[in-house]
């Protein structure tokens, strides 16, 4: 296991969990709960512009960051000459950095409205240490991979008269470099960390109140309620439990790490290799992410790139998501009833208690769907009242039910606080990416740096659409490879998603088919993140667990062609998007028999035909059009 997967690992693995044991316990619970309760103030009554707003939450995050590094670290007996290094570098760069944030806190006024681009020599060096800040912590959260990609783009522009062919552009200075990046509010805090300290903020606040709030039982019970429907039993409990709770949380790796905990020992325990029990909970847990109505980090930017409601992605993203779970759950019938293993869920599922105990939730979640989807509500707002929703609607529950009124409402009131920590604990190494691919994207737009590349892609695939689609699609996977998948969006549809729109496709189906082949590089080797975690936990092989993973993900590997194709799978388009989504389904079918069922054992030579036929029928039909438009 590399370096950047061992990071992520260790990270996922060593999640926080909230108490009160020591100092530095109560210092992140205290930051947690003031910065999340900052965040519904702020939504619901705007007291302040988003920037300003936008200075103290990134603020509020180092400090969180480096308290929970503080929780993570080993003994100061223990440290080597490297680590101690390391850790000083960190910690002088934090104070730079929270020191540089409450500079400008305190400066606002003058910086936004007076100073218009002459800033004094106070000025920089704030700006320098927030920059400095985000650095250190990029590295120390994410490791060297994106660390360099930080790097690159910040060297290539402030040298760019250095640089050769396309890269080369007129350079700037330092000072210039570092006032557009931080002093004149873009860079660090481009529109997508504004983005996160609110809609994403708000929604991961709400999954932590799910979660502290014991919903994720509610969650498991579905999922076994729909594996005692089917053959396939416990293992269709962990696809529909991941799918889920990726839908609340958005994030591929908690999601792994939270639901895998129980999931990947349940399948082990019913027969099934380690190695296809991780590779299952990995494949799952990833598709959270397109899932509405939350859909992680990307669908919220997507949105304000696009400039569309937030709405619309949801929308766009239905049909989709629905084919990615679809071909999993085929695919996963066809591979573990081959298994000899007894996988009959034996647990007593009561509707009743689900509806009893879901029912906050269940309320919490149609209202949500309701304000963005039929209200056109923003995502700040509408997450601030499923929020409120939420809450008093267990307490409804709570007063109904319970015979110690008290004691219930203490607990809790003790759960709400325990998920406003777990939402912003959560948010804090986001909130470190989202600056970092700020510094990005605003050099990229500086330098023209997008636009260019975009019309080399053009020229390279020559005119020929499906060559584009396949440099496209290359360069999200390898970019996914090394980043957080957010990241790795961002990335690509800066500098690669242009070249698609030039040719004529819709933006949205450039921006889907990039956050598709992103996020689908979770699950692809040699890094693959996600079954670098899931392996951890089911003891198995990581490579074999990656591969088996990507193999489960093959029909998964084709959905982005199939909608960029036809593109009545993201733009609603009445019986067109019908038929389109049966045959897609029909097609999907037929390539999970043929790769996982018992008929695709290769033992038999008379097979070999008969699964080529199938192969080919099945393309047929994914891209008949496209076929049919190559022979005209």
């Amino acid at each position: 296991m590399n370096t950047v997967e061992k990071e992520y690992v260790d990270q996922e693995s060593d999640r926080y969990s909230p108490s009160l044991e020591t100092l530095t316990d109560k210092l992140i619970f205290a930051v947690g709960v003031f910065t999340g309760t900052l965040c519904i103030y702020f939504l619901y009554t705007r007291p302040v512009t988003e920037v300003e707003y936008t200075n103290a939450y990134i603020g509020l995050m180092f400090v969180l960051y480096f308290l929970l590094e503080a929780y993570r670290v080993p003994s100061v007996d223990n440290w080597s000459y490297k680590t101690w290094a390391k850790n000083v570098v960190f910690v002088v760069a934090m104070i730079a950095g929270i020191a540089g944030i409450l500079y400008v806190q305190v400066m606002y006024d003058a910086l936004a409205y007076e100073r218009f681009a002459i800033y004094t020599t106070a000025d920089t060096l704030a700006g320098a240490g927030i920059l400095f800040a985000t650095v250190v912590a990029t590295h120390r959260a994410f490791g060297n991979i994106i660390t360099g990609v930080v790097l690159f783009v910040i060297f290539f522009t402030v040298y760019g008269q250095y640089f050769p062919g396309i890269l080369n552009h007129s350079g700037d200075s330092w000072t210039n470099w570092v006032s557009m990046t931080t002093l004149e509010f873009t860079g660090v805090y481009h529109m997508i960390s504004q983005i996160g300290g609110t809609w994403i903020f708000i929604f991961l606040l709400w999954a932590g109140l799910i979660e502290e709030l014991d919903f994720l039982e509610v969650l498991f019970d579905i999922g076994f309620l729909f594996g005692s429907l089917v053959k396939s039993g416990v293992a269709q409990t962990a696809v529909v439990a991941s799918m889920l709770m990726g839908s609340i949380t958005g994030s591929p790796m908690a999601n792994i790490a939270v639901t895998g905990s129980f999931t990947i020992p349940l399948m082990k325990e019913r027969g099934l290799s380690g190695r296809l029990a991780g590779a299952i909970e990995s494949c799952a847990s990833t598709g959270g992410m397109v899932l509405p109505p939350i859909m992680g980090s990307v669908a919220f930017i997507m949105a304000n790139f696009l400039g569309i409601p937030y709405a619309d992605i949801i929308i766009a993203a239905a049909i989709p998501a629905l084919l990615f779970y679809g071909a999993i759950m085929v695919s996963v019938h066809l591979i573990v009833t081959n298994y000899p293993s007894d996988l009959n869920v034996d647990r007593e599922i009561d509707r009743n208690t689900i509806i009893k105990k879901g029912t906050p939730m269940a309320l919490s979640l149609i209202a949500l769907i309701y304000m963005l989807v039929e209200l056109r509500y923003p995502p700040g707002i509408s997450g601030v009242y499923a929020i409120a929703i939420l809450g008093i609607s267990q307490l409804g529950v709570l007063a109904v039910v319970s015979d110690d009124i008290v004691a219930q409402f203490k607990q809790f009131a003790v759960q709400v606080i325990r998920g406003l920590v777990t939402g912003s604990v959560r948010m804090a190494p986001l909130t470190i990416i989202l600056a970092g691919m700020g510094i990005v994207i605003t050099s990229f737009n500086y330098t023209g740096m997008g636009y260019r590349i975009s019309l080399s892609i053009v020229s390279l695939a020559a005119g020929s659409v499906i060559l584009l689609l396949v440099l496209v699609m290359i360069s999200a996977i390898v970019l996914g490879m090394g980043m957080p998948t957010v990241a790795a969006y961002l990335v690509t549809v800066t500098l690669i998603a242009p070249a698609m729109v030039e040719v004529g496709f819709a933006e949205i189906t450039a921006h889907f088919y990039v956050f598709y082949f992103a996020m689908l590089a979770t699950v692809t080797p040699p890094i693959a993140l996600g079954p670098a975690i899931a392996s951890q936990i089911a003891e198995a092989d990581f490579i074999q667990t990656a591969l088996t993973a990507a193999k489960i993900s093959i029909p998964l590997f084709l959905l982005p062609y199939i909608f960029a194709f036809n593109e009545e799978l993201l733009l609603i388009d009445g019986w067109n998007t019908a038929i389109t989504f049966v045959q897609t389904m029909i097609g999907f079918v037929i390539i999970c028999y043929v790769l996982f069922s018992s008929f695709s054992r290769w033992d038999r030579p008379a097979r070999i035909g008969i699964r080529s036929t199938l192969f080919g029928t099945a393309f047929l039909i994914l891209f008949s059009s496209q076929i049919i438009a190559l022979i005209a």
